[in-house]
């Protein structure tokens, strides 16, 4: 009697430690232990409420009625914490060793349910219990989530710990067979309760501190996060305002530039103008001056308009410039880039307008520099001599208006679709030139929601199309 009431309080003793642990791990659960710490606190009421049926493992003799109950749910509290700490990893391959084993032991005990009960299915239980706590042990060990933790130490030991004594009480079912049954010491039942809530004590105390020191980590971790966020936000800041103080230098530059070059670029322009007109009509004694005036002309207009392309991809393209637009006719925008062309150039350009008018909502200085840029493509990688068809053409299928520059070809490689990128120039492509032209029309197109094209025709001509859509 003496024995069998010092056997009740210490179930009383194991079940109310393991209550206690269990409050503990619940006042720690987080949102990074959350899965363990359940499967762990279910874990622990399953084994305190074996030990209160009784359990199997207080019997210190043969029973034909045991508890089935009792046997269940001894064998799934000591499963669940395998996969507590195995962690949502725990169909990764690098557990497959454990999971084999637990399969194992698995199969054998829901084998040993159809066996009349005696020392066999008690010895074959202990040891698949044994074995799952092995398994158990090396989950914990193998699981890169909780290494650097001296809980895991403090956990591997507890549960190897005992494992060696499930295969101790096994041993001592084992020794003491009495036919099917056996008859244990209960001393030895007594000493093996005393081990079990020691070694109970050292578990959960293992696993609190894994999960309490995981969520430190876990904190120190999202800290250094937002540290480096920050430190990248600031970086990032502050190369922006590098980039813009760069980028003002540079608007600085080009406002300098047409400041300083580009007034004495026109200045120079009016004054060969009012020397052509004092030359007077062409004879072949002034041929000779109104040439050089002439090519003096053109090497201006190439100036004003390398000129013009570099402060508009500087202050439109760069800045994000939203464009100025209003309702112009395009002929005279069209005609004013036709100017803009060398004098002795542009008598090449033949220009095919309605005479209706064609009023376009566009900005029309932008609309003005793409002309000037595919007129002056057209000038360049055509046969001298030969003409430049200029037409503006009003469609109504697709809403808009086609500004289209027509022009022979000298050779069929100078296009490919390299020519609308910047810096972009045909394969064929020879002379001076920076790939800025047309790359500047395919962006002026784009910021009016429109497009630029070409296409080949009659194996020796190609027509490069501006299309701008109505508002």
């Amino acid at each position: 009697m003496l024995n069998d009431n010092l056997i009740l309080n210490l179930s009383m003793l194991y079940t109310a430690s393991l209550t206690a642990f269990s409050l503990f791990i619940f006042l720690s659960i987080r949102k990074s232990n959350l899965y363990q710490s359940t499967l762990w606190i279910i874990s622990n009421f399953m084994s305190a409420f074996s030990m209160l049926i009784p359990s199997v493992f207080v019997e210190t003799a043969h029973s034909v009625t045991y508890s089935l109950i009792s046997y269940v749910v001894s064998g799934t509290s000591i499963t669940l914490p395998y996969f507590a700490l195995a962690g949502r990893q725990w169909r990764m391959l690098r557990f497959y060793k454990a999971h084999m084993v637990l399969v194992a032991a698995f199969l054998i005990m829901l084998t040993i349910t159809a066996l009349p009960y005696g020392w066999l299915p008690a010895v074959l239980g202990y040891s698949c219990g044994a074995a799952i706590v092995f398994a158990t042990a090396w989950v914990c060990h193998k699981n890169r989530a909780w290494r650097g933790f001296r809980g895991q130490s403090i956990l591997i030991f507890g549960l190897i710990a005992c494992a060696l004594l499930f295969l101790w009480r096994a041993w001592i079912v084992f020794d003491a067979r009495n036919g099917i049954g056996f008859d244990i010491d209960p001393a030895n039942t007594i000493l093996g309760l005393e081990i079990l809530i020691c070694i109970s004590f050292c578990i959960q105390i293992g696993f609190l501190h894994l999960i309490v020191g995981r969520d430190i980590r876990f904190n120190l971790f999202e800290a250094r996060r937002a540290a480096r966020l920050f430190e990248d936000n600031r970086r990032m800041s502050a190369e922006q305002n590098r980039l813009s103080d760069l980028a003002d230098e540079r608007l600085f530059t080009l406002d300098l530039l047409t400041l300083e070059v580009r007034q004495p670029i026109n200045n120079a322009r009016a004054a060969l103008e009012a020397l052509d007109h004092a030359i007077g009509l062409e004879n072949p004694k002034t041929a000779k001056p109104k040439l050089a005036i002439a090519r003096a002309q053109g090497v201006l207009d190439s100036v004003t308009l390398a000129i013009s392309n570099a402060i508009f991809a500087a202050s439109f393209l760069e800045q994000n410039t939203k464009i100025t637009r209003r309702l112009v006719d395009a002929h005279d925008v069209a005609e004013l880039a036709k100017t803009d062309c060398p004098i002795d150039l542009s008598p090449r350009i033949e220009v095919n307008f309605d005479d209706n008018a064609v009023y376009v909502d566009m900005d029309p200085v932008l609309v003005r520099l793409a002309l000037r840029n595919l007129l002056d493509n057209a000038l360049k990688y055509s046969p001298p001599q030969s003409p430049i068809q200029f037409r503006i053409l009003q469609r109504e299928d697709l809403l808009g208006t086609s500004f289209t520059v027509t022009s022979q070809l000298t050779r069929l490689d100078l296009l490919d679709e390299a020519i609308f990128t910047r810096r972009g120039r045909g394969a064929g492509a020879q002379g001076s030139g920076g790939g800025l032209g047309l790359y500047l029309v395919k962006k002026v197109a784009a910021a009016h929601g429109g497009s630029v094209s070409y296409f080949i025709h009659d194996d020796a001509k190609v027509t490069f199309d501006l299309f701008i859509p109505d508002e």
